[in-house]
This record gives structure tokens, C-alpha cells and sequence, in this order.
């Protein structure tokens, strides 16, 4: 019996060893087959005793075979963990940069931030999901009725003012087949989906759905429009995006109440609380720069394309200043470059710069005032006007940029049609030297000749801490998958 349950057991470990390592498994199976097997059994008729010595110790030298054979395994797996295959996890992005080194002493992030699926996938989970956004302006649903409708990162989303005066924010999705339902911007008393004609009130509700009488415990109370928070800030109106990555809400960092509960706006006051969320401690700044508690009159809105990830767009920004002598002649000649400021929040940057040539659109400006809110607002003040720059990720190699404009009211109803138009133009061809650059990164990193460069100090602080905050954002979202 000893012998037979030797020669099961010596059987099953080559079964096993077959659907992990062959030729382990292969040399096991002929030293039983032939060592044991071979000779023991065929004298197996002559009794116990009359067994030769080495057949007697056949099992013996298989229970060394097979203990042998279990530690190779432990050392293969050893192996194998040590050399991932490829479709094992990667390591997490976040370790992939390290924000602990100085300006002076770090790299930038690696390649891979601005190229992989799947960092743009963890953005949208990590960097984006659960936070504000500043989707347009909110003198568009400043009348009972006005609407507009936009997306960001795969969410359609619909903002109106009911004609009770209340704004609301929605998932712009039909809840009978996820068909997208109000279409661009303008007025209306309800909103009806093109596809079955269910039909919605302002506030969200289903007020009409052909045929559902015949659908069992319908409710057309539990099939509303899907709601989204809502605030103004200054003229900018901010919804919060879905938790996509069921990650944590982010904790706010509260200023003065008091200075904050009264925030002005063309639409009555802000929503204090949403602010600080969304700004943090930078609420005071831009409140005394008049970003956010200035009067403004909507002027006109840009959009832009471009064949960058969103960050390599957001870095020029930062930069301090240190690629305008070099790509911006007329902006380089109306600032001083060496008066560049920065100045960095748990929120974003604040940064300014002097005022050297004073024209028409910068008069009585003696500093221009360059603020990132992240992740991805960024505000210009210069002279009495107000523009922001919405940077939407599209994909991992591209971003559409949609840019607002306001003007103090005064201003807009004195300045001449000639030197609006000046100022567009003159917008345009800053953009197109942007984007020429943006997409010149972007093409460098494409040709994998290139994996990661050295900070300029102390002209990209302003980027780095940029980096610092994403890199945040990575963590506290990795550590709870």
C-alpha cells in the first residue's frame, strides 16, 4: 500500500507541476516512471521481502523528489513576483514621480502622464470626480427659462433657471434610454427628449412619458432628471462632477465667513460656501482683485482644439513667464518679466506680473494677475477685464480650451467696436503661438526619445506645485483600491 499511494502522490505532484513548469514536471515524471516504476513493480509478485534494496527505497527517494520539487515552486513563484508578466498591475502611477524633491533637485513628471489611457482614466477618478467645475458663465441663466448644456469628461450636463427664478443643474440624459435632451443654450418652459418625447420641467421633474400607463408600478416621480450641485462664483457657474472613483469629498478649506457671505455678482450673491470649496484660502485674493466680486458684462466666448494632454496646456501657463520673451513679442514688450511673482495655495497659484506698456485694454492696470484654480480653471485680470480658460480633457494627447471673456460694464459700453475687435484678434494670435508649443510638446513626448526633464528654478514653482497637487490627488485615491 505504501508503494501504490507513493506512486498516486508522485503521479498527482506531476499533474500539478505539468500546468506550471513542463520540463520540471517531465524530468519528476521519469525518474518515477523509470527509477520506481520500472523495476519496483515488475517484482512487485515476489513479496515485500524479496524486493531489491534500492526498489525498497523507492518511496523514500520520491518523498525527496517531491520536497525538492516544492521548494523550486516556491522559488519560481518567488520569480514571478519579482518579474511581473505583462499582464500583471502596474505599480501605481503616484510612484512613478517623487514630489518630495525641491524645485532645483526634481524632474518633471514622466512621459506617461501626459500620454497613457490609463493615468487620463485615474484623472478623471482622482483629479476630477467630486470637484467643481466652472462650466460657463452665469449671465446665460441670468432670465427664468435660460439654459445651456455642455460635457466634460463623458458627463452631459444641462444648467437652467426655473421660472421660479431657482438655478438648477442636471444630468442632460433622458431617463427612459440615456438620450441626451437639451441641445446648446437658449430659452424654454420644459425640456423634451428627441428620441420618445418624455418631457421635463425646469426643476427637473417628468411631466409627460407617451404610454407609460401600461408600465407596471411606474413612478414618474423616481424618473426625474438625475441632479447635480450648483453654485455661482463671481460670473462663473460651477457644477460638481459625479464621484466617479467613489473616492472620498475632498475636505474644504474655509476662509472669513464673514468676508465671503456677500460676495456680489450680476445674478445676486455667491454661494460663500462653494467658493472656498472650490478656491480655498485664495478666496481672499481674488476677492480684493476683483475676480470674484467685480461687476462684469459678458462679452464674447473662443473655443480651441488642441492636440495636447491638458496638463502640457496648463504648464505653459505656469511657467513663469520663462517662454514669453521667446514666442509672445507683443505681450513680452507691454510686461516686465523680471517683476514675475507666484504664489502658491492648497488650491491652485496666484501669480502677477508689472505692467509696462499701458494701452486701451490695460489702462489703469499697473499689475496683470494669472490664477490657476485646480485643476483646470485658469483666470487672467488685466485692466478692467476678466477671461478664463476652462481646459476640458478630451483624451490622453488632447484638451478643447473654452475661453470667456467679461468687461467691466462701464468699459464695455464706452470701448469701440475697433478695439474689441483689436483685442480678439490679438487673443487669437496669442493662442495660436500657445498651441503651436503645446502641440510641439506633445509630438516630443509621442516620439519616446524622450522620458522626462529638469525643472527651471524658480520660474516653474508654479508648475511643480501644479504636479504636487495631482500627485495628491493620485494617492489619496490609490491607497483605497
Amino acid at each position: 500500500m505504501a508503494v501504490s499511494q507513493s506512486l498516486l502522490q508522485s503521479r498527482a505532484m506531476s499533474s500539478a507541476l505539468a500546468s506550471i513548469s513542463p520540463s520540471l514536471a517531465s524530468s519528476k515524471h521519469r525518474f518515477a516512471s523509470s527509477a520506481f516504476v520500472g523495476e519496483g513493480l515488475s517484482h512487485a509478485k515476489l513479496g515485500k521481502d524479496a524486493l531489491p534494496r534500492h526498489v525498497e527505497e523507492g518511496p523514500a527517494r520520491i518523498q525527496a523528489v517531491m520536497e525538492s520539487t516544492e521548494q523550486q515552486l516556491r522559488n519560481l513563484e518567488r520569480a514571478l513576483k519579482a518579474f511581473p508578466s505583462a499582464s500583471s498591475d502596474k505599480p501605481p502611477v503616484s510612484s512613478t514621480w517623487d514630489p518630495k524633491l525641491p524645485l532645483d533637485e526634481g524632474s518633471c513628471p514622466p512621459r506617461a502622464w501626459y500620454t497613457e489611457r490609463d493615468v487620463f482614466e485615474l484623472e478623471r477618478n482622482s483629479v476630477f470626480a467630486n470637484r467643481w467645475q466652472a462650466v460657463g458663465p452665469s449671465e446665460k441663466v441670468k432670465e427664468p427659462g435660460a439654459f445651456f448644456s455642455g460635457s466634460f469628461m463623458g458627463l452631459q450636463f444641462l444648467v437652467c433657471r426655473t421660472l421660479q427664478g431657482e438655478l438648477k443643474a442636471f444630468s442632460n440624459t433622458c431617463r427612459h434610454k440615456g438620450t441626451v435632451i437639451a441641445q446648446g443654450e437658449g430659452t424654454c418652459r420644459n425640456f423634451v427628449c428627441p428620441f420618445h418625447a418624455w418631457t421635463y420641467n425646469l426643476d427637473g421633474s417628468l411631466i409627460g412619458s407617451k404610454h407609460h400607463k401600461h408600465m407596471k408600478d411606474f413612478n414618474p416621480e423616481e424618473h426625474s432628471l438625475l441632479p447635480l450641485d450648483v453654485a455661482i462664483a463671481g460670473p462663473w457657474i460651477l457644477v460638481r462632477m459625479p464621484n466617479w472613483g467613489n473616492k472620498a469629498p475632498a475636505s474644504p478649506v474655509y476662509v472669513n465667513d464673514e468676508m465671503a457671505q456677500n460676495w456680489p455678482t450680476s445674478n445676486g450673491t455667491a454661494d460663500s460656501r462653494a467658493v472656498q470649496e472650490w478656491v480655498g484660502e485664495a478666496a481672499g485674493l481674488l476677492t480684493h482683485h476683483r475676480v470674484i466680486s467685480g461687476e462684469y458684462k459678458y462679452m464674447k466666448r473662443l473655443e480651441y482644439d488642441i492636440g495636447c494632454n491638458w496638463k502640457a496646456y496648463i504648464d505653459n501657463y505656469l511657467d513663469g513667464g520663462y517662454h514669453i520673451p521667446y514666442n509672445h513679442k507683443e505681450l513680452a514688450a507691454s510686461v516686465d518679466i523680471d517683476t514675475y511673482t507666484t504664489t502658491c495655495f492648497s488650491k491652485g497659484t496666484f501669480q502677477t506680473v508689472d505692467v509696462r506698456k499701458v494701452d486701451e485694454i490695460r489702462a489703469d492696470a499697473p499689475q496683470e494677475l494669472y490664477t490657476l484654480v485646480y485643476p483646470n480653471l485658469l483666470i487672467n485680470r488685466y485692466g478692467n477685464w476678466v477671461d478664463s480658460f476652462w481646459v476640458i480633457p478630451t483624451g490622453p494627447t488632447s484638451c478643447h480650451v473654452t475661453v470667456d471673456y467679461w468687461l467691466a460694464p462701464q468699459d464695455a459700453a464706452e470701448i469701440s467696436d475697433e478695439t474689441l475687435e483689436e483685442n480678439w484678434v490679438r487673443t487669437d494670435v496669442l493662442q495660436d503661438e500657445d498651441v503651436f508649443l503645446c502641440e510641439a510638446v506633445q509630438k516630443g513626448l509621442a516620439s519616446g526619445m524622450f522620458e522626462s526633464g529638469r525643472y527651471v528654478a524658480p520660474q516653474e514653482e508654479a508648475p511643480h506645485h501644479f504636479h504636487r497637487l495631482i500627485h495628491s490627488d493620485f494617492v489619496a485615491y490609490e491607497k483605497d483600491l
